[in-house]
């Protein structure tokens, strides 16, 4: 998936968690203890189950990544 700059996805979780990898750009993923990660190319990171969090470019950059899933009940309900 690709974002534009300064896009990105709604806070969410995922029941099984999700690992994202990075394959072009600068981003960012937040997750809801204010912590912020830098994402560049090449990078990958889990999201641990039931983690709200969100991702998505970095300001004046573009950002494109993979994500894996686990099977079954993605995305967790509110």
């Amino acid at each position: 998936m690709r974002f534009a700059p300064c896009a990105r996805t709604a806070w969410h979780r995922h029941t099984l968690g999700r690992t994202l990898h990075v394959t072009s750009g600068l981003g960012l993923v937040a997750s809801r203890d204010a912590t912020v990660l830098v994402l560049r190319p090449g990078v990958t990171v889990h999201t641990p189950p039931g983690e709200w969090h969100w991702h998505g470019a970095a300001p004046g950059h573009f950002m494109a990544r993979l994500a894996l899933s686990e099977s079954g009940g993605d995305p967790a309900p509110p």
